[in-house]
Formats: structure tokens, sequence, C-alpha cells
């Protein structure tokens, strides 16, 4: 199963949504004649010239990410280690077992230099195997609707941004809205809606082939997340100024 092809494929249907962060739970020690998933990582990092770097836990960094992963997933992250400049890290995610990680490759969508090699992605999937989640995106260069998404998500505000922490739908976990410009200060006026698409047991054995199950999940969480991009851009009906004095003003109205 080719993971990251698929993934591109199914998004290839709707270009105004993308790709800005792929999660990927594993064990470091599953092996197979190629060695162990972990020296399966090494070596891409090698094919590459890059190589992982554990992240100091002083480094604010360090402290970002594992605060995110604590209040988000309330999962603890013991170290983690970084694929050199690349936007890509890999964590030991428990401290009960030194061999379970997560694989994070974000910062997918942005603007401007330095993108991520989509082949040095989609060998880092197929080397452990797996998809936890992802972060779909959309871009607009007009405010979304908030006060609209409020009359059916319980919105929460924190300084430039505004989440959904629980949307109640199963393909989609959460969602926040942002001000592009300001987080990555570019100069174009940019607002983006994010939200997480959870792919469930993906490695668990199941009546249907894992491409199959992640094609069904994914596309769910594509067409919810339309329908909530809809919500938030799509103009509201004006409301009449006047009360119409017959039926016929009252149909055309």
């Amino acid at each position: 199963m080719e993971i990251l092809p698929q993934i591109t494929q199914i998004l290839a249907e709707t270009p105004s949504i993308a790709i800005d962060t792929i999660r990927a739970d594993f064990r470091k020690d599953r092996r197979s004649k190629d060695g162990s998933k972990l020296d399966r990582l090494n070596l891409i990092a090698r094919t590459y010239g890059k190589s992982w770097r554990k992240m100091d836990k002083s480094d604010w960094r360090f402290k970002t990410i594992a605060k995110k992963y604590r209040y988000y997933t309330e999962l603890n992250l013991t170290n983690i280690f970084e694929l050199d400049d690349l936007n890509i890290f890999y964590a030991n995610t428990a401290q009960d077992s030194r061999h379970r990680a997560r694989l994070e490759i974000f910062g997918l969508k942005q603007y401007g230099d330095g993108q991520t090699p989509s082949n040095l992605i989609a060998e880092l999937l197929k080397a452990v195997g797996n998809v936890s989640s992802v972060d779909l995106c959309f871009d607009s260069s007009y405010p979304f609707d908030v006060q609209k998404l409020a009359e059916y998500f319980h919105l929460r505000r924190y300084e430039n941004a505004f989440y959904a922490n629980h949307t109640g739908l199963s393909s989609l976990s959460k969602f926040y809205i942002y001000d592009k410009k300001i987080k990555d200060g570019l100069k174009a006026s940019l607002w983006r809606l994010e939200a997480t698409a959870p792919i469930i047991d993906l490695n668990k054995p199941a009546l249907l082939p894992r491409a199959e199950r992640m094609e069904l999940q994914l596309r769910q969480a594509v067409r919810n997340f339309s329908q909530i991009i809809d919500i938030a851009t799509k103009p509201q009906p004006s409301k009449l100024t006047y009360k119409a004095h017959n039926s016929k003003r009252e149909l055309r109205a």
C-alpha cells in the first residue's frame, strides 16, 4: 500500500483543500527483512544527506510541541528527534515503552521556499507503514464567517484564532481558524481553516483492505470539511427590508 500517492489522489479531486500535516503512530522495534522501522528511518535520512537530531528538552520548540500533544491528545512525548532543518520529527510517546513513537510531517501547505520533497515523505510513510491522522486545510483571502460557524459548533477564541475542539463528527475531531498573515508574516491577507481527520485502526485486522479503509475515512473527512467550508464562506441570503403587501410580491421576495 503506497500511502502518500493514495492521499494525493483523493485530495486531487478537491484542489482547494490541501494536506498540511500527516501523523503516523508506529513501533520502532517492529522488524521486517530490511531491519527495524527505526533502522529504515535512519537509512532514509542518510540517503537524503540528513540525520535525526535529538531535540533539547529546554528548547522552546520541544516545550511547544510537547504542550500541544498533552493538551489535545493527552499524549506525553518523552523525546523528540527532528530531521535536520525539515518540518519532520518523530517522538517517543509513552513512558512505559521506549518503542512506541509518532512520526509527524507538518507545514506541507506553505507559501515560500523550503518545501519538503514528496519522495522523502513517501519513503518515510512507507517505512512506518501507517497513518494516524491528517490535517486538512483551506485558505481564503477573506475572513471566514465565524458567527455562522458558531451556530453549528462551539467555538473558543484565543488571541486571533478560533477553535472547535469537539466537532461531533467522527471524521473530523477538531478544527480551527487563524490569520495566517499574522502567524507567518505574509504580505497579503490570508486566513486558514484547518481540521484534523483521524484515520482509525489502519493496521488492525478488518474485513476491508487497508487501502479501502483509509480511502473511506479520508473521503468522508473531505466531504465534511467541504461542508464546514461552505458554512464559513458562502454568503447568506439577505433579509427582506420590507413586508410585501400581496402574494405575488411575497412570492418574488
